[in-house]
């Protein structure tokens, strides 16, 4: 959850409020050609990327570009009129993958 941070004076003296509730000096910039993006995630769903990152051993962006990675080739497989499954050794379908709209 973000917070108010103390008002700041702007280039024309007024008091400015940090844009989103956070200082901006707080926040590290993104790697450079990064774009930064806010998102809100219901508790449930943001306690399921922490675990996912945790478990992993991963950043919870890259949990995120894994996620968007997966979902682009199951569009696309959807696209293509292919189905998307998980599959075991001797190629049996355990799984089939399909997104809801």
């Amino acid at each position: 959850m973000l917070t108010s941070a103390p008002s700041e004076r702007g280039s024309n003296g007024k008091s400015e409020e940090p844009r989103n509730g956070v200082d901006k000096e707080s926040v590290p910039p993104p790697e450079q050609g990064m774009k930064r993006l806010n998102i809100n995630l219901p508790p449930t769903v943001y306690e399921t990327l922490q675990r996912l990152a945790t478990d992993t051993e991963r950043t919870m962006t890259d949990v995120v570009r894994t996620g968007l990675s997966l979902a682009k080739i199951a569009l696309e497989t959807e696209r293509e009129k292919n189905k998307l499954a998980v599959v075991n050794s001797e190629g049996k379908i355990l799984k089939e993958i399909v997104l809801l709209r």
